[in-house]
């Protein structure tokens, strides 16, 4: 459970409390033991001035009593220097280092016989001339407690300062900060967030810190009050638009399923199994769980590469593509896939949109097949010819095989519709596509109507060998000339002239296929007709 307010200034003031004091205590230590080596060295600094200034007071005294060798004199001298509690030990030398009064009235220690400092005493007569040494040793016990007595006693009041320093920045801290911030606290606890409440700023703090986080907190307050309607209204907005989607995922004609990685049903709406897949299910859950792809469409690669297509791409991939149906009925879809994929770039969902297209694909086919088709004998007309033709070209020339194109001319059919009339010329037009239908390779090559009464035969993968080819021209030249039953009329009977071109020898392109190939036509017309002639050997006599 947090801390109440009352507790949080306490803890805050404590913690102040204890690292103030902390770092009190600490900066005392370095700070008293930084003026205790100060005023211990000042009062040794003292000392030696003292020292100095004595020796200039009775240097004079000391030079007479030197100079005339006066131990009266220089009794006079060294115990006035030894009535000071600093000196303890003084002494006259002569010139010849000799002691004039022969005596040190106080017993001298070895820091005192170091601290000894020897003044030279120059000549009454002749100041240039030194005539013997004032010699005075410094009571080095004596400075000493003096110096640590002084130390002492500043550091000890160095700490007291401190001290009641740091207590009076915890009281005030206490006064100034944290009551002001218990109140604060206690405040923003009794706000409810959106109710409109806001914090009143404490009695002296309107331009401090205090004041500006009052100031912040109630701008946040009104942020998000202000965020927390806007997500009431955007909630009770996804709630209406979840409603009117849901109502469209269930009651919309069109399919949508959501499957795994491995293409296993997870969710659908009730379209997609009622009236867009034709596969009964007994329900939704015998459909999930399946290879759903597989099961439902007739090609499942074709959806497989739609699906690593929306996946390479970051977008969706649609085509048109057939179901599997349980009656019997062909029935297409128009299949819109995207993908879910995540952090390591692996498919996580799969998700699809499926909307029937069987009356948009049978008539797409039936306006592909009338523009492709011959009305009257329903083989393919010139355009769908010429298509074909293309396409064979280029798996010939990816491939390097042999193509060939065949030329008809029926012989004598103008005289068949004058004679017997249109109907008739039709019955013929369709009786020698029927004969030519039966006579080529049905998986692999073509008949076409190229117009009127002239038709093409397409021979893919016919090798370089023309035997075959010459065996397929007479045959249809035999098969064409046999007569046609008129309905109600007897017979009719015609020819036809046929040219023959291969690829690549004659042309590769279809127009220069085709041009060789009339050219061969027009040769066997020339040669006496029903006959074929090769393109290659247009010098030769036809056959």
């Amino acid at each position: 459970m947090p801390d109440s307010p009352k507790q949080f200034g306490a803890h805050l003031k404590h913690k102040l409390a204890v690292r103030v004091t902390l770092g009190a205590f600490v900066f005392a230590l370095i700070a008293g033991a930084i003026n205790f080596w100060f005023v211990f060295d000042l009062q040794h600094t003292a000392a030696r001035t003292l020292q100095d200034q004595l020796a200039a007071t009775v240097k004079s005294s000391a030079a007479v009593a030197a100079f005339v060798k006066s131990e009266e004199i220089a009794r006079d001298v060294v115990t006035g220097l030894l009535s000071h509690p600093m000196v303890a030990s003084a002494d006259i030398t002569g010139d010849s280092g000799s002691s004039v009064l022969g005596r040190r009235d106080m017993p001298v220690s070895a820091d005192s016989e170091a601290s000894m400092v020897r003044y030279p005493l120059p000549s009454p007569v002749n100041p240039d001339e030194t005539i013997g040494h004032l010699v005075i040793g410094r009571d080095a016990a004596y400075i000493n407690s003096r110096a640590l007595e002084s130390g002492i006693r500043q550091s000890a009041v160095l700490v007291f300062q401190i001290g009641i320093t740091t207590i009076l920045l915890i009281v005030l801290f206490d006064f100034v900060v944290a009551r002001p911030l218990n109140k604060v606290t206690r405040r923003v606890e009794a706000v409810v967030p959106g109710s409109g409440a806001r914090l009143e700023t404490p009695r002296g703090h309107t331009d401090d810190e205090i004041g500006s986080l009052v100031h912040r907190s109630n701008v946040l307050l009104a942020t998000v009050e202000r965020t927390l309607q806007e997500e009431r209204e955007l909630r009770a907005k996804v709630e209406a638009m979840e409603q009117h989607y849901r109502r469209i995922f269930e009651t919309t004609n069109v399919g949508i399923m959501v499957l795994n990685q491995q293409g296993e049903l997870i969710n659908s709406n009730p379209a997609l199994l009622l009236r867009i897949v034709g596969i009964r299910f007994d329900g939704v859950q015998e459909a999930q769980g399946l290879q759903f792809i597989d099961r439902i469409f007739t090609e499942p690669a074709a959806v497989w590469g739609l699906i690593a297509e929306a996946s390479a791409n970051r977008r969706s991939a649609s085509a048109d593509c057939q179901l599997r149906t349980t009656d019997g009925r062909e029935r297409w879809v128009h299949c819109i896939i995207s993908v879910v994929v995540g952090q390591m770039d692996q498919i996580e969902l799969i998700e699809g949109v499926l909307y029937d297209v069987t009356e948009r694909k049978a008539e797409e086919e039936l306006s592909r097949r009338e523009a492709d088709h011959d009305a009257l004998t329903g083989l393919r007309n010139r355009r769908g010819m010429e298509f074909i033709l293309e396409r064979s070209l280029r798996r010939a020339a990816d491939d390097g095989e042999v193509v060939a194109l065949l030329l008809i001319d029926l012989d004598g059919f103008k005289a068949v519709n004058d004679t017997y009339g249109h109907d008739a010329g039709d019955q013929v037009l369709k009786g020698a596509a029927a004969r030519m239908l039966a006579r080529i390779r049905r998986s692999s090559d073509l008949v076409a109507r190229y117009g009127g009464d002239e038709f093409v035969v397409i021979v893919t993968h016919c090798g370089t060998d023309i035997g075959p080819l010459k065996a397929l021209a007479a045959d249809l030249v035999d098969m064409l000339h046999q007569p046609f039953p008129i309905a109600g009329r007897g017979f009719a009977q015609i020819g036809a002239s046929i040219g023959i071109a291969r690829y690549p020898d004659n042309g590769h392109s279809r127009m220069g296929l085709i041009a060789a190939a009339d050219a061969a036509m027009y040769q066997a017309k020339q040669a006496g007709k029903n006959q074929y002639t090769l393109a290659a050997l247009a010098d030769q006599t036809p056959v």
